[in-house]
């Protein structure tokens, strides 16, 4: 369904109304907002619809049990396939605007963050993330874990026509695998795309944590890794709260590395693939 089709067939559904807004310019699905009230999401392919499903059975089994809201299933339909959850209040925030909140709220960011990471895995062992992920045909159709996306990518990058970019993706690449190596890091489940495009924010704190569709497992390392992008204050103030909550210490330097080395991958992939114009290739650029 285009997003012509995705508002009439919205519509049909929700006669009586006032507003229907569209966001169509995700990776994975067309969205639809009733009234702020109902979210519906059209998953675009294959890959899309099992994400969603993989999505709706991980919702329903954090529901209750995650102190910042996440997406609430009312309703899974198929022909078409369609997911419907309620609409989660707040706005996007900058790295900028979130490093201006007082003090105060920059520490409750933190503590949220860690909170939220410790309830994930309070609420989901690992073990069952990926039986899930399996369930739902994704490991192998377009999961690759990080380890190997690096080694493809970087350890044996070839830019003939850009030796710096390759030195530099060879570098990066043994930085990161040093560290991997000797990290004592337990694995754990992760949402893995903690960015600030996937929070909302009210009153200057989170108030939804959005999109669960690469949670899987990796380190605490690996999913602090957005937060470089918001300042080591808060980063750091993160690595704390979490070591309170858990007695798990998470070095800076490690977190840093996934930070860069994931960045720099995603770079190389494009570049490789020359799409040059990719949100990703040109995020990645600018970063």
């Amino acid at each position: 369904m285009n997003s012509d089709e995705v508002k009439s067939f919205v519509k049909k559904l929700n006669p009586n109304a006032i507003d229907i807004g569209l966001v169509n310019h995700g990776y994975d699905n067309i969205i639809a907002t009733v009234d702020k009230k109902l979210v519906f999401r059209f998953p675009r392919g294959i890959v899309a619809y099992n994400r969603q499903h993989y999505e709706a059975k991980l919702f329903r089994l954090l529901k209750g049990k995650i102190t910042i809201p996440v997406p609430d299933i009312l309703e899974e339909h198929t022909s078409p396939e369609y997911l419907v959850t309620k609409y989660l209040y707040g706005t996007h925030v900058t790295p900028g605007e979130l490093r201006s909140f007082p003090k105060s709220y920059t520490d409750l960011f933190s503590l949220q963050i860690a909170q939220f990471m410790y309830e994930l895995n309070q609420a989901i062992d690992p073990q069952t993330v990926m039986r899930l992920r399996e369930d739902n045909g994704l490991v192998g159709q377009s999961d690759e874990p990080w380890s190997d996306t690096f080694s493809r990518v970087l350890q044996h990058a070839q830019f003939n026509d850009k030796p710096w970019l390759e030195e530099l993706a060879h570098k990066q690449y043994s930085k990161w695998h040093s560290l991997f190596i000797k990290s004592s890091l337990p694995v754990i489940s992760v949402h893995d795309d903690l960015h600030l495009g996937n929070l909302l924010f009210q009153d200057n704190r989170v108030s939804a944590i959005l999109d669960f569709g690469d949670a899987a497992i990796g380190t605490a390392a690996q999913e602090m890794r957005q937060l470089v992008y918001v300042g080591n204050d808060m980063l750091n103030s993160t690595i704390s709260e979490y070591q309170k909550l858990t007695g798990i210490t998470v070095n800076e330097e490690e977190v840093t590395a996934w930070t860069f080395t994931t960045e720099l991958a995603s770079y190389c992939e494009r570049v490789c693939k020359n799409e040059l114009t990719h949100p990703t290739y040109i995020r990645t650029r600018d970063n």
